[in-house]
């Protein structure tokens, strides 16, 4: 039940919630007659938010549907979602509306969202091994709004999914020379380095190879800000 005030006249809104029910987003639909906008993100999602169906029985009136679901770690190990729902007239043509749809072959782990992806981040590091990938309209797979990518050596790497970073501008490397090494080996073969303007290393306690580490530097022709821990 929508238990506050809603300004009668809205026409944008963004929720960002851990869960929702159909329900709650039709009575808000039916607070908000004058909304045209909509973004929706959910990190505990379940299976039953991938009913395109559902979905155009009250979404008639929007223009703009902008969402990120991330399903909920309980239903990882059951059967991979279908988007049939997603590839009606009502999605394709009439909305021009399409989704894609993330899944982890090794976990389970997955997510549905818009196409083009709209956040500046994405969860890479629970994706383990191979990475499953449905679209109901055409794959643009790019991250483009994905701008900061911080590196830890304890999250995995998937090559796939760093590809997909293309528009990267800084780096922040923590914890260890194990960060840095993945950096080097497993990161900046797959990022086009140039677009690089801000580079940070936090909390570095191991020497650095200086040659090393000068190279590295060189491919960052746009490098603005160069940034590092220093204990004295």
């Amino acid at each position: 039940t929508i238990d506050f005030p809603l300004p009668m006249h809205l026409t944008k809104l963004s929720i960002d919630e851990s869960y929702f029910s159909f329900p709650f987003i039709e009575q808000l639909l039916c607070k908000t007659t004058k909304l045209i906008h909509l973004i929706i993100i959910a990190s505990r999602m379940f299976h039953d938010v991938a009913d395109g169906t559902e979905w155009e029985r009250i979404l008639s009136k929007i223009i703009t549907f902008k969402f990120l679901f991330i399903f909920d770690n309980s239903i990882w190990s059951e059967q991979p979602i279908k988007l049939d729902s997603f590839r009606t007239p009502f999605w394709l043509e009439k909305k021009q509306w399409y989704v894609m749809y993330n899944r982890c072959s090794v976990s389970g782990f997955s997510l549905l969202y818009s196409v083009p992806y709209f956040m500046n981040a994405y969860p890479y590091s629970n994706i383990k091994g191979n990475l499953i990938v449905e679209a109901t309209g055409p794959q643009d797979l790019s991250f483009s709004n994905i701008k900061y990518l911080n590196i830890r050596w304890t999250s995995p790497v998937n090559n796939e999914i760093i590809r997909r970073f293309t528009h990267l501008q800084q780096l922040s490397v923590n914890d260890s020379e194990k960060s840095y090494r993945m950096m080097i080996d497993d990161i900046s073969p797959y990022v086009d380095m140039s677009k690089i303007t801000t580079f940070i290393i936090n909390n570095y306690y191991t020497e650095i190879n200086i040659d090393m580490f000068t190279q590295f530097i060189r491919y960052m022709s746009h490098l603005c800000v160069l940034g590092a821990s220093i204990t004295l």
